[in-house]
Formats: C-alpha cells, structure tokens, sequence
C-alpha cells in the first residue's frame, strides 16, 4: 500500500477531480491547506517577499491536500487521472504529488481491493 499525497494549487478543479475519481472508485480526505511562502508573504517582511513575490500567484490564499490510499499498481492510472484535470505537474503552479509506503495499518478504510 501506498499513500499518494497531491497538493493541488487551483482549487476550482477540485469537484472535476473529485468527479472523476469517484468513477474510478478512488477516495480519500481533502484538507484545506496554505504554503509557508503564502504565510510569509502575510509576515510583511519585505527582505524576503521582494524576491518572491515574483514566483508566486500572490492571489491565492490556499490550496488542497489530497491523501489517497492506493495499491502500487494504481499509482500510474490516478497520477493521469490527476495530471488530465489539472495538468502537467511539471508545470509550475500546478501542483505537486508523491507516494509514501505504508508498512502498518489498522482500519476498515474500504478502498484495500483493486
């Protein structure tokens, strides 16, 4: 088992990504989330924000983290999933995904069969 981590930047495509996996019968748990450049930009030190206020959508206030739980053999077909609604993760801006292994679990998650 794995634990896919995304963290998503455009939250406006969060329902056509939930939508789709759930025809996938893929879940997990959304948590709100905020960047620490995000929360430096609010600490008003001007020293370090200059230089990134260039790098950043300075508009945006928060983002989405998804955690999923998957068998190794689903990891391929979700990051497509994932990269079909909101793009090429190697574009900046996106968002970012990655894997954990998973060595305990104890739990009725309900998503263990493929």
């Amino acid at each position: 088992m794995r634990l896919m981590v995304l963290v998503m930047h455009d939250v406006n495509k969060l329902e056509p990504l939930i939508s789709r996996f759930k025809d996938e019968n893929i879940s997990g748990t959304i948590i709100n989330s905020t960047g620490m450049i995000q929360t430096l930009f609010g600490m008003n030190d001007e020293a370090i924000i200059g230089s990134l206020r260039q790098l950043l959508d300075m508009n945006r206030e928060e983002n989405r983290t998804i955690l999923i739980l998957l068998r190794e053999s689903k990891i391929r077909r979700t990051v497509n999933i994932i990269e079909e609604i909101i793009g090429d993760l190697d574009t900046p801006n996106t968002g970012v995904v990655f894997t954990v292994p998973i060595d305990f679990m104890k739990g009725a998650y309900g998503l263990i069969e493929d």
